[in-house]
């Protein structure tokens, strides 16, 4: 479901009720299973898409933001740097530079 909806608004209350558990038993479960919680699942995979968006098309920074439900283009730039170490604009500099290699 996540892999399917990060780029809308993901609410695990509304995932849990999908699925019939509790919230809380739902995120448990989620951590045993995938060793990290829910919403850090869903930021790491929004921001995989946003890098490979990056690399591939030539959509404006606040277009991928907004295509992996970052209204902000600022906290998505900020997210992205803590993920990635480097600002989206670099990195789409280090993809085109890798890709003409």
């Amino acid at each position: 479901y996540i892999n399917q909806n990060y780029s809308e608004n993901i609410d695990l209350t509304d995932i849990s009720n999908m699925l019939g558990f509790d919230r809380s038993y739902f995120c448990r479960i989620f951590r045993q299973q995938m060793g990290i919680s829910p919403q850090t699942y869903i930021v790491s995979f929004r921001l995989e898409k946003a890098a490979e968006l990056l690399s591939l098309k030539k959509l404006t920074q606040k277009e991928i933001a907004k295509q992996v439900d970052y209204p902000d283009v600022y906290a998505f730039s900020r997210m992205f740097k803590r993920k990635y170490g480097i600002s989206p604009g670099q990195y789409r500099k280090v993809a085109n530079k890798s890709r003409e290699a």
